[in-house]
């Protein structure tokens, strides 16, 4: 994740666990979005069974189709415990 620091040498220690608090929460929003939309995605190349022909032998596409949400499901995770974690530098 980028983190923009122009106005956080302005903000109390605790504003900054506020605000590190709300940007987590907004990247866990857009985040499990992307997983629930990539999923569906997934499941109808799942029920498909979408593939693509290489000479004359047919090669599966669909298990690619689930490392997207895998992917952004995990980011998510991720960006949930991030908003308990406590900022650098200070104490709690």
């Amino acid at each position: 994740m980028v983190q923009v620091e122009v106005i956080e040498t302005f903000l109390s220690p605790k504003m900054l666990k506020v605000s590190d608090a709300l940007v987590a929460l907004l990247s866990t929003v857009v985040y499990v979005a992307l997983a629930w939309f990539t999923l569906k995605i997934a499941l109808n190349n799942f029920n498909a069974g979408t593939f693509v022909m290489a000479q004359s032998l047919s090669v599966p596409t669909w298990p690619a189709h689930f490392l997207p949400p895998l992917g952004f499901a995990l980011a998510g995770m991720v960006t949930l415990l991030r908003i308990f974690e406590t900022p650098k530098g200070t104490v709690e």
